[in-house]
């Protein structure tokens, strides 16, 4: 899914949920390729699908707004086909960010970056292009700007993310997502992509995160 506009942003929430996330993994993604794709997932909404990835060993999920769109609830595939069930549980459809809950699936959630990457840094995208017939789909290109449009900041990177890459995350070269993924201009092929800044997404959904 791609090719949002900026919508009416929802409520604050009112208390803010600390969320215990992964730690980041030795060799970073040279090393770690495999168990880092295991923590990003195919969302199923019955409308569509989309990407998402744990931050928490208790079942918490980022994906985009767009993915889970008017849901409750909705189909978690995991990278090993085991089928769960995902309820959504906060959004914000002008930051196009939402926060899902499944149980506990076993995979490591993925390291959180504090800052932003630089202009220049390699960046690396996982999700399910297409759906889940090609989930797990690692592509690698590099940080190409940071942009404000409508007033939202965004990450943009010429890494390759196509239709069902919404949702999934952004990571550095140690394996920490520092964004989400959320436009593919003209389908992907202008390699002009534009990602979430991830502090930006848990901020708006009131999500600490704690080593």
């Amino acid at each position: 899914m791609n090719g949002l506009t900026a919508q009416a942003g929802a409520a604050a929430p009112t208390v803010r949920l600390r969320i215990r996330s992964g730690r980041e993994p030795n060799g970073g993604m040279a090393k770690n390729a495999t168990l880092l794709r295991s923590a990003v997932v195919t969302l199923d909404s019955g409308r569509g699908t989309g990407s998402g990835f744990f931050i928490g060993r208790e079942g918490y999920l980022l994906t985009n707004q767009h993915v889970v769109r008017d849901a409750k609830f909705l189909k978690v595939k995991l990278a090993t086909g085991r089928e769960l069930v995902g309820e959504v549980l906060q959004t914000n459809t002008r930051r196009d960010v939402a926060l899902v809950k499944t149980e506990s699936a076993g995979a490591e959630p993925l390291a959180i970056r504090a800052t932003e990457p630089n202009i220049g840094e390699d960046v690396y995208a996982i999700g399910s292009p297409y759906g889940e017939r090609f989930s797990g789909t690692l592509t690698r290109g590099v940080l190409s700007g940071h942009r404000t449009l409508d007033t939202l900041r965004f990450l943009q990177s010429d890494v390759a993310v196509l239709p069902g890459n919404s949702g999934g995350p952004l990571l550095d070269a140690d394996g920490r997502v520092v964004g989400i993924a959320v436009r593919a201009l003209d389908a992907g092929r202008a390699n002009l992509n534009l990602f979430i800044p991830i502090q930006e997404a848990l901020d708006v959904l009131a999500v600490d995160i704690i080593p």
